[in-house]
């Protein structure tokens, strides 16, 4: 018969939701993404001390080229229309909305352009 007062000699491991993790697992992935974050800081580093920009500094350069452009010429709505069915297609954004969204940055970039600011 089993005491009452049995005290485990093993702890069931830590368990997430239905998941169970293998502590050897857990510090295998930990390893890797503090590896993965050294990483990134050693790149973006280097990408400063060189002077080039990442891809978000592109890609934001880039939307406001593109917004000033489309905001000087009203006959781009089919390049902006192309714009919203792409991100419509990622599956997360409504082709309407989109769009709706895309006019109000041009409609803002249109604004500065009548204030003089370029």
């Amino acid at each position: 018969m089993a005491d009452s007062r049995h005290i485990p000699t093993q702890i069931p491991p830590p368990s997430y939701g239905d998941r169970y993790y293998d502590p050897k697992e857990l510090r295998s992935y930990r390893r890797r993404i503090k590896k993965q974050r050294e990483y990134q800081e050693g790149y973006r580093e280097r990408l400063k001390a060189e002077g080039r920009p990442e891809r978000d500094d592109v890609a934001a350069a880039w939307l406001t080229l593109t917004l000033q452009m489309w905001a000087r010429r009203p006959d781009m709505t089919e390049a902006a229309r192309a714009l919203a069915k792409a991100l419509a297609g990622k599956g997360r954004f409504s082709e309407a909305q989109s769009l709706a969204a895309i006019e109000a940055m041009v409609e803002r970039e249109r604004a500065k352009l009548r204030r003089g600011k370029d």
